[in-house]
């Protein structure tokens, strides 16, 4: 062969083919080749650098080939580097020593092995010479960008025994299983591995092995922290991973105390009964204060959400969790119900104490004194005295009761005191409109029934109105003895004889006396009208003697 067409424009003489493919050899004696690198060194292109290798291999065992009998190999899955059995047999020779005397994690740097070969190789030798059992090479090999790890598996058994014994003693409180590497020494589960090892000083969880002496310790902690300061923090979160396994330690834990111990398990966290109890007295009592507060300032019955934040949960270091779960919907909708009963409670006392008063002050009078004008038969009369018994009411009566209610602090809650100031507003309609006595008094019965009413007032009893009827007699019988004025003796007289002969108890003045003395002339004997009727002139004239005075004071008295 001359020349050689190695493709269209390439040829080659046999002169450079000789050259070319004793330079290449040269180089495979020292290692891999790139085909890439060679090709670009010499001029050629790597499909023309192929076709010469494959042209060798096919003469390899001329004579005048100069391979020394020697094939070329491409590297698996990788055809730009070459390589030859030769230098194949001096790596696995030279990384063969290597792996046998390994004794712990073995990095591979290919660099730093004869002829700097691929990566690839290398693992491709590591693998064959593993595979040999007689080689003794027993381990994991693992590959990294730059290098290649070999872990034998005695390194790996004496790590994991010393684990397993650091388990076992506690220094290391949770191993994870997938920090076991099975092997293929091992003919066991993992969870064998470590009762093998740990025996009865390790628990088996789902994920990984608990030491025996953490989880005694564990327990004798929790059962300090229930039983000292009321709760204890089981949260795992340094110790294990798997939150799974660490519920499974905390009811381990719950399971192996509950027989002493009173408490309950909330989230990671322990808390004992009294605490519980004293945490929910807590918010409890500041319900009731909340209740009181809020009743006190005339607010809406509506729980504060400040009930429950409380400075024991601060103070105790609870977290979030734990006390949204102390304070569940259960317990809130507990606590609200108890603000609101104790909110009624006192609202409901505060109209029990302010319709007795009312009751007694106004209802019971004002009732006493439309009796009492009713009953008076000049239709005249009767209107005059409902109209200066509105102008009472309205003027004087209502005015002076609610402020006395107020100094007895009797006008206390939203409902006493939106409904008294709707009755003011009435009577302040009522005062200003034009209407005829007895339909004026009509109105301001209404509005006053309209706050009995929406308070829910007791009826008046005919008993309970004979009863206050006659505390009022007694109470003006007994006004009289210090009272020296003639005229309102004799007005007091009449009011009280027309009370004793008749319904109600008459609100009447002074002018009023003549006509009420007519009134009483069909119900008294004639010599008693005579001496009344003395008497009314004396009143007029101003000029009452002191035994006249003490002879009504005594009628006044037999009277009641």
């Amino acid at each position: 062969m001359s020349g050689w067409l190695l493709d269209d424009k390439t040829i080659i003489t046999r002169s450079d083919y000789l050259a070319l493919i004793t330079t290449l050899y040269q180089h495979l004696k020292i290692g891999p080749v790139s085909i890439s690198e060679f090709s670009s060194r010499h001029g050629l292109s790597p499909g023309s650098l192929q076709q010469i290798i494959k042209h060798a291999n096919v003469v390899v065992s001329e004579e005048s080939n100069p391979s020394d009998g020697l094939e070329i190999h491409y590297l698996d899955h990788d055809r730009n580097f070459i390589f030859t059995q030769a230098y194949e047999d001096l790596l696995h020779g030279e990384l063969k020593p290597i792996l046998q005397q390994a004794q712990t994690k073995l990095d591979i740097d290919p660099r730093s092995l004869r002829g700097s070969p691929p990566k690839s190789l290398v693992t491709r030798a590591c693998n064959e010479l593993a595979i040999q059992a007689a080689n003794g090479i027993k381990g994991t090999f693992h590959v990294f960008p730059n290098s290649i790890t070999f872990t034998p598996d005695s390194y790996q058994l004496e790590r994991r025994r010393i684990l397993l014994e650091e388990l076992k003693i506690g220094s290391v409180k949770y191993l994870p299983y997938d920090a076991i590497n099975l092997m293929e020494v091992d003919d066991c589960s993992v969870r064998e591995i470590v009762q093998i090892g740990c025996g009865d000083q390790a628990l088996a969880l789902n994920s990984g092995a608990l030491s025996r002496v953490f989880f005694d310790r564990l327990k004798l902690d929790t059962a300090d922290g229930i039983k000292n300061k009321g709760f204890a923090v089981v949260s795992l979160d340094d110790t294990i991973s798997q939150e799974a396994d660490a519920k499974m330690v905390r009811r381990l834990v719950q399971d192996s105390l509950k027989t002493d111990l009173e408490f309950g398990l909330l989230h990671d966290t322990f808390v004992s009964v009294r605490l519980r109890v004293e945490l929910l007295q807590s918010v409890e009592s500041n319900a009731v204060k909340a209740a009181l507060d809020s009743w006190a300032n005339a607010r809406e019955p509506r729980l504060p959400a400040a009930v429950f934040r409380l400075e024991q949960f601060d103070e105790l270091g609870l977290s979030a969790a734990v006390t949204q779960a102390l304070l569940d919907s259960k317990t809130r909708k507990k606590v609200e119900d108890l603000f609101k009963k104790h909110y009624q409670r006192l609202d409901d006392m505060a109209v029990t104490n302010f319709a007795q008063f009312w009751t007694d002050r106004v209802t019971s009078k004002i009732r006493l004194h439309e009796e009492g004008a009713k009953a008076m038969q000049d239709p005249k009369l009767r209107e005059d005295l409902f109209s200066i018994l509105s102008q009472h009411i309205t003027s004087n009566l209502l005015p002076e009761s609610v402020k006395k209610a107020e100094g007895k602090q009797l006008i206390q809650g939203t409902r006493i005191i939106e409904q008294v100031k709707e009755l003011s507003s009435s009577i302040e309609r009522i005062k200003v409109q034009t209407s005829a006595p007895e339909i004026q008094f009509r109105d301001i019965s209404v509005a006053l029934r309209t706050l009995e009413k929406n308070l829910k007032f007791g009826q008046l009893s005919d008993e309970r109105l004979a009863e206050r009827k006659a505390q009022s007699c007694k109470d003006l019988a007994r006004s009289v003895k210090k009272d020296d004025d003639g005229p309102k003796l004799f007005l007091t007289l009449l009011v009280l004889l027309l009370a004793k002969n008749g319904p109600g108890l008459v609100h009447a003045t002074g002018k009023f006396a003549p006509r009420l003395l007519k009134q009483l002339s069909s119900v008294l004997e004639e010599g008693t009208l005579v001496t009344l009727r003395s008497w009314k002139d004396a009143a007029k004239a101003g000029n009452m003697a002191p035994e006249v005075k003490t002879e009504m004071r005594r009628i006044a008295e037999d009277s009641v």
